[in-house]
């Protein structure tokens, strides 16, 4: 069969299992094309998101090391409002949630999303 574009005249003239092979032919080459489309729309979307979301992570885990520093002051502010809590005092009006906030959460909160987007990151490079 001839790889070239037909002639509504000669595929008129075409038995069915020429008909059916031709059919084929352009579908695989329609998928083919289709393919390589996406490929490139992945690139494009998938390659600037992948270095957005790791600058996102790094920026998380610089932030989560900052703030590890205050760790252990973190657990003591912890081990304070639980005990002020225990006391009957509400949370409301305890001045350490914010440092247990700032010292204890966001450490851990911080390693978290550096993880996650170092492999979202990962995953959308690796799938282009």
């Amino acid at each position: 069969m001839r790889v070239m574009k037909l002639k509504e005249k000669e595929i008129r003239g075409m038995n069915s299992e020429q008909l059916n092979e031709y059919i084929n032919y352009i579908t695989k080459k329609k998928i083919a094309c289709q393919k390589n489309i996406m490929k490139v729309i992945k690139g494009i979307i998938f390659l600037p998101l992948s270095i957005g979301i790791y600058v996102v992570a790094l920026v998380a885990r610089l932030i989560g090391t900052i703030t590890s520093i205050g760790l252990p002051y973190g657990i003591y502010c912890v081990y304070k409002v639980v005990r002020q809590l225990q006391e009957g005092i509400a949370l409301a009006e305890i001045d350490e949630t914010v440092l247990v906030i700032v010292f204890f959460i966001i450490p851990f909160g911080g390693f978290v999303i550096y993880y996650l987007g170092e492999s979202l990151s990962r995953w959308l490079r690796e799938s282009v």
